[in-house]
């Protein structure tokens, strides 16, 4: 049994559980092609998936990573060519109200 207080064990899988969610919007919205390149390079995501025991959990918390990543559009300034603010717009959804009801709704 670990010996941390119990809130302060809840709170670390709350954090877990966002971190996860951020790499899952980076995931969704980077594509197929550049994730799986970054993947290859960064194990992140299976770190934490171990040491937060996500498996079966993450489906969850990929389902609300892609909806925020699904409501990351393309910039309208001509000057940034059509391109999104990814990790922007990811930080803001790993910060959102959104995300923390979310998470601490699950078990």
């Amino acid at each position: 049994m670990d010996p941390r207080n119990p809130s302060t064990l809840k709170a670390e899988k709350i954090q877990l559980k966002k971190d996860y969610a951020f790499c899952m919007c980076l995931h969704y919205t980077l594509g197929k092609e550049t994730a799986d390149k970054l993947w290859a390079e960064d194990i992140s995501r299976g770190v934490l998936i171990d040491i937060a025991d996500l498996y079966e959990e993450n489906s969850h918390l990929d389902s609300i990573a892609l909806e925020a990543s699904e409501r990351i559009v393309p910039s309208t300034y001509s000057d940034h060519e059509n391109k999104k603010a990814v990790v922007f717009r990811c930080l803001q959804f790993y910060q959102s109200r959104e995300l923390d009801r979310f998470v601490k709704s699950m078990k």
